[in-house]
């Protein structure tokens, strides 16, 4: 019965994938596969860029908000959150501004290192995003925000539909957040396989300009006298063919050979 049990066993798909895997090691898993494109059909330098200004434009609205709460005293958005809360934000967006800075110089020019960098930094931030999101979806019940009117009538069926509609307002930050972190990671990986260039796109700057003639000459240095002319380098001398003659008048030249009895 246990060789029936272990042959029947061993025939099974689940068996037979980790055999495989195990006779072909451990770098038979296909590897996560970068981003060719941000938002089928963009570009994803153009996407990395977008990503990046929006991001410093977030940055620049909670430092705003922050100083003109805090500082100026003037209530604007944020206003009631607590003032430790509205400091660590502050913090955190003034201490973002150089990686966004970073990330602006490296998208233009193509730098791995300063977009890796901010990729960390955004990851960084899409972890504490979605744990004070998961905190407040867990800990913070949403039916206590409900106006008196509706508490009043209908609680039970606005505070459904609330609840559904925050789980997929929190869906889609979190899908979204992590969308950018991946375009990030994809332009990183992109730059690392294609070097600092730009590829065929860098071509057309020098669109239309003059042909340059490409000349070896001897031993690899280039003669800058065009023409059928000997080259020199120290005692050695290319054979040139100037001042030479056709042969036989150059009418007629025969290829075959033997060559035929006429010739």
């Amino acid at each position: 019965l246990k060789s029936r049990a272990g042959a029947s066993l061993g025939h099974t798909p689940f068996c037979t994938v980790l055999e495989s895997l195990r006779h072909k090691g451990p770098g038979a898993a296909q590897a996560m596969r970068p981003l060719n494109q941000f938002c089928c059909g963009c570009s994803l330098n153009f996407g990395v860029k977008l990503i990046v200004f929006l991001h410093l434009m977030v940055a620049f609205l909670v430092l705003g908000s922050v100083v003109s709460n805090v500082v100026f005293q003037f209530p604007v958005v944020g206003f009631n959150v607590n003032l430790v809360t509205q400091t660590l934000d502050a913090c955190w967006c003034l201490l973002g501004l150089p990686f966004i800075l970073s990330a602006m110089w490296g998208v233009s020019y193509r730098l791995e290192t300063h977009v890796r960098i901010y990729m960390y930094y955004l990851a960084l931030t899409f972890m504490i995003d979605f744990g004070i999101i998961m905190f407040y979806v867990a800990v913070q019940d949403t039916c206590t925000m409900l106006p008196s009117t509706m508490k009043a009538k209908g609680s039970a069926f606005a505070c459904g539909s609330l609840r559904l509609v925050t789980v997929a307002i929190v869906s889609v930050i979190v899908i979204a957040e992590a969308y950018c972190v991946f375009a990030v990671w994809s332009l990183a990986e992109d730059i690392r396989g294609g070097g600092a260039g730009f590829g065929f796109s860098d071509l057309s700057s020098s669109k239309g300009s003059r042909t340059q003639t490409y000349a070896d000459g001897v031993f690899g240095t280039a003669d800058t006298v065009r023409g059928p002319y000997p080259v020199s380098y120290g005692s050695i001398a290319a054979q040139g063919v100037g001042g030479s003659s056709q042969i036989f008048g150059g009418t007629y030249h025969e290829v075959a050979y033997p060559p035929p009895p006429n010739f």
